[in-house]
């Protein structure tokens, strides 16, 4: 059994995917699998996962079209390592993404209460060129600082402990775009994560992940899975102030791109199911502007 699977998720990712899987086949830790979860692409995925002769590679074809979160999950379930090292069909990894995570675990003093490994990352284009990078990476009890701050971490620098995971819940299969943030709200609750100061993954910016439904979207997903979390969990006061500040100043953002986009009818939408958060956006602006 290999130590880590590679989750890899694909719907119609032919255009980047020769280049992302390569950057796993570079890898100079070889003890791994590759789960593939085709989610019935219709372009040359699976020929191009084919045209690899390995068979630490698994494929996968979904036998119905499924949201992000509900694929995630078919695909968790078709892992058999004890971790599970995710990566999106259009991110890259560096060559050295497997040895340096694991070699950060062995070297973490309390590795046993761990059940997170992840990198800083690079912001690439479209053709692999780095334009930023994420600027930190904290390791220990990191679940207070992901509800203050909003997620900080890249989904394909996510190296996580499959049981920790099974434990505490699959992904909400209803989540389409922040099935990450959910993910690690709920494996870092009681566990600690090693965080690697070294941009091992490049995460890829591209038309496609940037389009005004998925900025309206992703908005409401995070929004409702944070007022999920306080329902459920009853956090201080302090997380409680600052989830509704974080909540406000996303959904002010994007109103303000809606708006810009000509997208009239979301615009009115977000307004409608958050009248109160967007009402506050001026104070949140100015207190995010003055925490900075």
């Amino acid at each position: 059994m290999a130590k880590v699977s590679i989750l890899m998720n694909c719907y119609n990712g032919e255009k980047y995917l020769k280049e992302t899987v390569d950057s796993v086949m570079a890898q100079t830790y070889e003890d791994w699998e590759l789960i593939f979860w085709d989610n019935q692409s219709t372009d040359k995925t699976a020929e191009i996962i084919h045209g690899y002769n390995d068979e630490r590679i698994k494929y996968f074809y979904a036998s119905e079209f499924t949201s992000l979160g509900e694929a995630r999950n078919l695909g968790i379930e078709k892992c058999s390592s004890e971790w599970i090292a995710c990566l999106d069909s259009d991110d890259l990894w560096d060559k050295e993404k497997l040895e340096r995570s694991f070699l950060a675990l062995e070297k973490y003093e309390e590795k046993e209460n761990v059940s997170l490994i992840y990198s800083l990352s690079n912001m690439i284009d479209e053709e692999s060129n780095v334009f930023s990078k994420t600027e930190k990476a904290p390791s220990g009890d990191i679940h207070e600082q992901l509800l203050i701050e909003g997620n900080f971490i890249v989904f394909s620098s996510l190296i996580f402990r499959k049981d920790i995971s099974k434990y505490y819940g699959n992904i909400d299969s209803n989540l389409q775009f922040c099935t990450d943030y959910d993910l690690l709200l709920k494996i870092t609750k009681k566990y600690q994560a090693v965080g690697v100061k070294r941009c091992l993954t490049g995460y890829r910016i591209h038309s496609n992940n940037i389009t005004s439904i998925k900025t309206y979207v992703n908005t409401i997903e995070t929004v409702n899975l944070l007022k999920k979390y306080i329902i459920e969990n009853n956090p201080s006061l302090k997380i409680k102030f600052n989830i509704f500040i974080n909540n406000s100043y996303r959904l002010s953002s994007a109103f303000v791109k809606l708006f810009l986009d000509k997208e009239y009818k979301n615009v009115g939408k977000l307004f409608r199911q958050n009248s109160i958060l967007l009402l506050f956006s001026p104070f949140a602006i100015i207190y995010k502007k003055i925490g900075d």
